[in-house]
């Protein structure tokens, strides 16, 4: 073959009004970010409000497979051009060019492969269900929830509802 001489791999970028991550296809983490949102006390239309001018969605992996372990036998093959390290630095850097308010993990395990690198202190999970976390150097609150349960009713979420409604 060619190698790929000919080949386009340019990327088609579009500017929408709102997020497609809002309603436009059925994405069980979307529900459940929307639904951890209602939780911290936020009304539906704060919600849209927040996705509609404040949100940008993205991912740690910038991989798509057809599931998680053609994903880790990808990782495996590229192993030495260390994908996982390049994502992090690529995400950092996607962060620092939009400088958010307010960024949204969704998952533990994004969580932990994200928050050591903002800090080795303080970007522990706070309960058993969710993290919180504040760059005072960029100002951006990390907010990251177990995909699976709730935070507890007790636990203070204060701080997180606070940076949202800001």
């Amino acid at each position: 073959g060619s190698g790929g001489k000919n080949k386009d791999y340019s990327l088609a970028i579009q500017k929408h009004e709102e997020i497609s991550y809002l309603h436009t296809y059925r994405y069980h983490l979307r529900d459940r970010t929307k639904g951890i949102l209602r939780f911290l006390g936020l009304k539906n239309s704060e919600i849209k409000e927040i996705f509609k001018n404040a949100a940008v969605k993205t991912n740690l992996s910038y991989f798509r497979t057809d599931d998680v372990g053609k994903l880790k036998q990808l990782n495996n093959k590229l192993k030495e051009f260390e994908p996982r390290k390049k994502e992090i630095e690529f995400t950092k850097g996607l962060i620092s060019a939009i400088k958010p308010k307010v960024v949204v993990l969704e998952g533990k395990s994004a969580w932990t492969r994200l928050m050591p690198s903002y800090s080795k202190e303080g970007t522990e999970w706070r309960d058993e269900n969710y993290g919180y976390y504040f760059d005072k150097e960029n100002e951006v609150h990390f907010f990251g929830y177990n995909r699976r349960k709730n935070p507890s009713k007790e636990a203070d979420l204060s701080d997180v509802l606070r940076a949202l409604r800001n």
